[in-house]
């Protein structure tokens, strides 16, 4: 069609025939953008066009879409770049950017011809609307023309029909003032709350002079009547407004009595009357700008003026006790940085959320394994809520190790009455298994007595170390050990506030403690290696052990945190093989702590140095000679292959303080360079700016190491790549020094030759390189 126009031939004919003929969609969007691409078409054979009203709506809703999803790119990015070029030129031509109502509306106001017919449509249009009030599309042409179409209608009607049409025009205006107006206040509504939280986050308070313009706002929304629906979000916004207004202006508030008294009736209000929990909600649920996060800032902030206020402390009891962890994260972050005033309310409450972690998993396993909730609700948690409610003066002061042991006795008990409530309620399957294994021993096992195959030392017998279900709970071994007797996540969610305090400086005992207090809890999910088969059954690390990992690698090059290393980062290394996934996290994360400009390249490299001593001299990280995959992934962590050349391989301060770690590498060298997979690692460590040291004695190191290497290294293209840049780096940079040492000059000549050997002939270019006489 563009080619016919384009040459000057006529192409109404075939227009007549696909108007005429065509039941197809698709053909109309060829008709559509062959008017754009030539107008003057509209006014004649593509008259009937103008008075499809789907057209106007539907041109619209693509234009969004296309913009939004050009789903075009991916489709035509599978045939090539010139292919892809050629879409891209055809479906960006000028014209397909007219929308067809641009056209069109000139055409009305230019053509009488075409603007009768138009009116003709535009009758029909309102008729369907009539018959159909749920026609959208017919309903959004009329509102597109009807100014237009009013206009000249009062025009042809007669001159005094103007007066009309103007006194019209002035009740639309007003009309759409009123819904832009609604449509501003609903707008401010339903982001009021987000937009609250994104101040308090940034710490951005008010203009003096726009304060009382946003209490009044918030007086405004308080007064709106309750949404019918299930998904009322004024408690979000009138909370969000209050939950900054106490954090960044509370004196302001303070300064009037009617102020307080609202915002003390709105928040006892949300406390008397708190709404069911979403659908959607889950412990997990991301978003912090809900009416019970907010509600829980209130009380953080009305107790730090008032440490006797009970409306206060119930507010943070809530945030406490949520159901959402983020609600918890928030309210222990907000307290901690109001912990001067709270003084002990601050204990009070960390003390809380320790034995909360507690009360929580049992309820939590309670009811997976429906055992009698509300007593347990009525026995062991109400009277904690209690007790935080009254403020009582004494603060239970018990560590995480030790209700991680009460709670592990306590889900071994409830494990026990689950057994026995599922034997008496089955009359099958249960009913067998309990007489195969017996009821008694199994009860006897989940309260913790010793089985009949435990040795007289109290260890496992054989058969239950090779058991691969001894990690998950069974009728036949109970609670694994591997199992914590307190809601990791919880606790992850109520010490959130050690995200900031960790970032101190200096960094607090009470920081310190608090992380070596929560080290149990991690530590204890990583479970022994199967002694045979060196083989691990158990989970990864979870979200919180990869968050309390990161806490202790941020604090881990402190020298003020020096003194706990044996407690803090130690346990941690010590893990080696067997914990590999969790000493990779932490290490990954100290690596990059050597970016902070603050932190001198010395401190880092000595507290580096304890670590591979330490795992030099601990069984975990080699139990046989034959290292697999994940013990070499490991080493290379802690050498530094990996993360620590990212961070700091093209730093040239680190130069000397990595030289003087060298005694300690030739000693991992003697351990672990007959490992392949070690020394393909080792080789992109050498030949960076920062360990420029480690050059020459790698030579050594590597000579002595290749007798330990099999052949499979050696068909491997990458590794001897990777042993010629070593060789070729260190003939650049040291030859005098080769030369006048015998043992180095073998060790480089025997290195050649073995890649010589091996039909690496870029390797015999650097041999030769180096004989005598060869500069």
């Amino acid at each position: 069609m563009y080619d016919e126009v384009d040459a000057g031939r006529a192409v109404d004919e075939w227009v007549r025939r696909i108007l005429a003929e065509s039941r197809s969609a698709a053909l109309i969007g060829v008709l559509l953008q062959l008017g754009k691409y030539k107008p003057a078409l509209l006014g004649g054979s593509m008259k009937p066009l103008l008075g499809v009203s789907e057209i106007y709506s539907m041109e619209q809703r693509l234009r969004v879409e296309n913009s939004v999803n050009p789903f075009w790119s991916l489709e035509w990015s599978r045939y090539g770049e010139d292919a892809w070029n050629q879409a891209r030129d055809w479906l960006w031509m000028p014209h397909r950017k007219i929308l067809f109502f641009d056209l069109v509306m000139p055409l009305i106001l230019h053509n009488k011809f075409v603007r009768s017919e138009f009116l003709q449509h535009y009758d029909q249009w309102k008729i369907r609307v009539s018959q159909r009030p749920d026609d959208a599309d017919c309903q959004h042409a009329i509102n597109q023309f009807e100014v237009a179409i009013r206009f000249f209608q009062a025009i042809e009607a007669g001159g005094e029909h103007l007066a009309e049409f103007e006194e019209w025009q002035q009740a639309k205006q007003k009309e759409a003032a009123r819904d832009l107006e609604e449509m501003n206040a609903n707008l401010h509504f339903l982001t009021l709350a987000p937009q609250c939280r994104k101040r308090i986050d940034e710490h951005s308070p008010f203009p003096s002079g726009q304060l009382g313009d946003f209490w009044i706002s918030l007086l405004r929304i308080a007064e709106r009547p309750d949404s019918e629906s299930g998904e009322d979000r004024k408690a979000d916004a009138v909370l969000g407004g209050l939950a900054l207004m106490l954090r960044l202006h509370q004196e302001w508030v303070f300064q009037d009595t009617e102020r307080v008294s609202f915002c003390r009736t709105q928040l006892r209000s949300f406390l008397d009357s708190p709404r069911d929990r979403r659908p959607y909600d889950f412990p997990e649920s991301v978003g912090d700008f809900d009416a019970e996060t907010f509600a829980a800032e209130c009380g953080v902030a009305l107790l730090s003026a008032d440490r006797n206020d009970l409306l206060a402390r119930r507010l943070v009891l809530s945030g406490l006790v949520s159901f959402r962890y983020a609600t918890v994260e928030v309210t222990m972050r907000y307290a901690h940085q109001q912990r001067s005033l709270l003084g002990i309310e601050f204990q009070r409450m960390k003390s809380f959320v320790t034995d909360w972690s507690l009360c929580q998993w049992i309820l939590h396993w309670a009811s997976e394994w429906r055992l009698d909730r509300k007593r347990i609700w009525e026995r062991e948690c109400l009277p904690k809520i209690r007790d935080f409610e009254r403020g009582e003066s004494s603060i239970p002061n018990r560590s995480i190790a030790e209700l991680d042991s009460i709670g592990r006795s306590r889900l071994k008990s409830l494990f026990s009455s689950h057994l026995v409530l599922r034997e008496r309620q089955s009359e099958s399957g249960w009913r067998r298994i309990m007489r195969r294994v017996g009821i008694r021993w199994v009860i006897d096992k989940c309260r913790g007595m010793p089985p009949k195959f435990a040795k007289p030392n109290g260890d496992i017998s054989d058969e239950v170390e090779s058991d691969p279900d001894r990690e998950f709970l069974s009728v036949r071994h109970g609670v694994p050990q591997t199992w914590p007797g307190v809601n990791p996540e919880y606790l992850r969610a109520g010490f959130a506030w050690l995200d900031a305090a960790t970032t101190e400086t200096p960094v607090t005992d009470e920081t310190v403690k608090a992380l070596i207090d929560l080290l149990p809890v991690t530590l204890r999910g990583v479970s022994a290696l199967h002694p045979t088969t060196r083989l691990q059954k158990t989970r990864f690390p979870s979200h919180f052990d990869d968050w309390l990992s990161e806490r202790v690698a941020m604090i881990a090059i402190r020298p003020e945190t020096q003194k706990y290393a044996v407690h803090l980062w130690e346990p941690i290394v010590k893990l080696g093989e067997r914990g590999q996934f969790w000493v990779r996290h932490f290490l990954s994360v100290w690596f990059r702590t050597a970016n902070n400009p603050a932190l001198r390249p010395q401190d880092f490299v000595n507290v580096w140095r304890k670590m591979i001593c330490l795992a030099l001299d601990d069984p975990n990280w080699e139990r046989n000679h034959n290292l697999r995959w994940s013990e070499e992934t490991i080493v290379n962590d802690l050498l530094g292959f990996g993360m620590g050349m990212a961070v700091f391989g093209d730093n040239e301060q680190f130069v000397e303080p990595l030289t003087t770690l060298l005694p300690e590498f030739q000693r991992a060298a003697e351990r672990w360079f007959k490992h392949a997979g070690i020394v393909e690692e080792f080789r992109g460590f050498c030949v960076r700016p920062a360990a420029v040291g480690f050059l020459l004695p790698a030579i050594r190191w590597l000579s002595q190491a290749r007798l330990f290497w099999d052949n499979w290294p050696w068909d491997k293209d990458r590794f001897a790549r990777s042993l010629v840049r070593v060789l070729q780096s260190v003939l650049d940079r040291h030859r005098s020094s080769i030369e006048s040492d015998d043992d180095l000059r073998k060790g480089y000549v025997s290195l050649c030759g073995r890649l010589v050997a091996e039909n690496h002939h870029s390797a015999l270019v650097l041999r030769e390189r180096f004989s005598p006489g060869n500069t």
